[in-house]
């Protein structure tokens, strides 16, 4: 729903200053870790996300992270109850965003299988949560504008439906 929207309107100068906005993002999380090597941090999980959001930088695109964080917030806004809170948010918006790259894998020897066995590391709760506020920040005014314009179109549709259900009888 998210390509079809920035496809639709192309030439919209949002999707332009929310490009943006992953540089000015990436600069902070590499503000912080020049902070976090000259000394110590009592920030790690900050310390934890920034390091995680530049990995990221180096195969993910800024309009695939703005189209993950705008499906994610649109789904929020449209259905408050999706999200226990906030931080769950957060928490999803990171996993989700961490998904476009490819996952920090882990191997370790499984002594009952006598085989190596690969699984996905996750980020700590506090440096996910962390990410995804970083995210939301940069990019969360893509999704009230998104959920309005889904509502209306879903709106409309249900208009013309009734429409031509009461013009036939039919069809009732």
């Amino acid at each position: 729903m998210v390509k079809a929207r920035i496809a639709g309107t192309p030439d919209n100068q949002a999707w332009a200053t929310l490009d943006s906005r992953w540089p000015a993002l990436l600069d902070h999380a590499r503000g912080l870790i020049g902070d976090g090597e000259g000394g110590p941090s009592d920030t790690g999980h900050e310390l934890m996300a920034a390091r995680e959001l530049v990995k990221l930088a180096y195969t993910v695109e800024a309009r695939d992270v703005l189209e993950v964080v705008g499906a994610l917030l649109m789904m929020s806004i449209m259905d408050p109850l999706q999200f226990k809170s906030d931080a769950a948010l957060w928490i999803q918006l990171a996993r989700r965003v961490r998904s476009l790259a490819d996952p920090d894998v882990v191997e370790s020897w499984d002594h009952r299988r006598q085989r190596v066995r690969r699984r996905a590391r996750e980020l700590s709760p506090k440096a996910a949560r962390c990410l995804g506020h970083w995210l939301a920040t940069a990019f969360g005014a893509v999704g009230p504008g998104l959920a309005k314009a889904e509502q209306a179109e879903r709106a409309r549709l249900n208009h013309e439906t009734r429409g031509r259900k009461s013009a036939d009888p039919k069809l009732v």
